[in-house]
């Protein structure tokens, strides 16, 4: 990637401190996906799913 790009977590909007506690675990905790408690809610309705578990974990990465 140029050097001039900034960092995947800016880019994406992240805390990088938060995003690294929070992802250390996340497949042992059975999570499947990651995002934005929006991106998430959006997600659910696009596939169909009502899943809430976890979103009181994301907020801390915004």
């Amino acid at each position: 990637m140029p050097p001039e790009l900034p960092e995947i977590t800016e880019r994406l909007g992240l805390n990088p401190d938060s995003w690294l506690k929070e992802i250390n675990n996340f497949s042992s905790r059975g999570y499947t996906t990651v995002g934005t408690v929006e991106q998430l809610r959006q997600f659910c309705a696009a596939v169909g799913k009502q899943w809430n578990h976890g979103l009181k974990l994301i907020p801390a990465l915004e």
